[in-house]
């Protein structure tokens, strides 16, 4: 028996060394089993996260994208503004010139008009005042003619009476 339980004992270790290489290709088979299903979700979980990161960078690109453009629009806004406005100053200031010429135009001319009426009234004053004084020095001498011939005619026959 004896023998018997030395073939039992090699059997039984011959299982044991089996089974320890067994388990020992089972462990590593399912480290490396574990390795690659980690490397996998590793993996996934990183493009995940680039995948998160790449929207989050369109996000925020498309945000200060916006933000950029409403200023650069008020900006051209603001600038449009400026010229329009310095378009209607220039029109207004010429406009304004013009008016101011056409004004000063129209005064010369109404103080020409003023003046050629009032040299046309003094000559019509003048051509009148002398008419009036010739008509009163002929009524004058026809009167102090009158006197004369009428003081004579008393003389006369005073003269004539004496």
């Amino acid at each position: 028996m004896h023998l018997r339980g030395a073939a039992v004992l090699l059997q039984s270790l011959a299982r044991r060394s089996t089974a320890l290489r067994q388990l020992q290709r089972a462990r590593q088979a399912a480290i490396c089993m574990q390795r690659h299903a980690r490397g996998l979700l590793a993996r996934r979980q990183l493009q995940e996260q680039r995948a998160a990161c790449v929207r989050i960078q369109a996000a925020w690109r498309a945000k200060h994208g916006q933000k950029q453009f409403l200023r650069q629009k008020q900006a051209a806004i603001l600038l449009q503004a400026h010229a329009r406005r310095s378009a209607v100053q220039r029109r207004y200031q010429h406009l304004r010139a013009a008016a101011v010429s056409l004004q000063s135009c129209w005064r010369a001319r109404q103080a020409r008009l003023l003046l050629k009426q009032h040299k046309a009234a003094r000559s019509v004053q003048r051509l009148w005042r002398g008419y009036a004084a010739r008509k009163q020095l002929q009524q004058q001498q026809a009167a102090a003619t009158r006197i004369q011939a009428a003081w004579r005619g008393s003389y006369a026959q005073r003269q004539f009476q004496r």
